[in-house]
């Protein structure tokens, strides 16, 4: 039995992750869902390596190319 969450368009409603700068060239990360309201960060951040790692304790997953090749 396959799962509606396991094909190939439910991959596809994944969410969406952007990282930009606003004032002061401090950073930020927004994400938008397929469907819903965007969250952007609580915070600004000096670095993005420090947006980076907030986001990833808010669910962002950073692939390494070797997962992604694993995964396709």
């Amino acid at each position: 039995m396959v799962r509606a969450d396991d094909t190939a368009g439910a991959r596809e409603r994944r969410r969406e992750w952007k990282f930009f700068t606003g004032e002061k060239g401090r950073w930020l990360w927004r994400q938008i869902p397929p469907a819903g309201k965007a969250v952007s960060s609580a915070d600004v951040f000096g670095t993005l390596t420090d947006c980076i790692a907030d986001a990833r304790r808010n669910g962002y997953v950073l692939w390494t190319s070797r997962e992604r090749r694993r995964a396709s």
